[in-house]
């Protein structure tokens, strides 16, 4: 699975291990991050940092975002 910034498209993070992903999503590298409509369900994501990531259309039902960064991300139809 590839990262991308959500304004240049280009690939921040390349992985096929979840566990992986998850770790750059709490890094603090993962600003700006294109998650659009990705399914993030089986993700705890307490406190990831995301900010100005691209949630639009993202499937969270039931994920943790207690504490997580999401300053200037877009939620919407999240």
């Amino acid at each position: 699975m590839n990262l991308l910034n959500r304004y240049t498209k280009q690939v921040i993070f390349s992985t096929d291990d979840a566990s992986e992903m998850r770790d750059f999503l709490f890094s603090g590298k993962a600003i700006d991050v294109d998650l659009h409509n990705a399914d993030l369900h089986l993700f705890d994501l307490a406190g990831a940092k995301l900010k100005g990531a691209d949630l639009y259309g993202a499937y969270l039902r039931g994920i943790n975002l207690s504490g997580a960064d999401l300053i200037g991300a877009n939620l919407r139809d999240a």
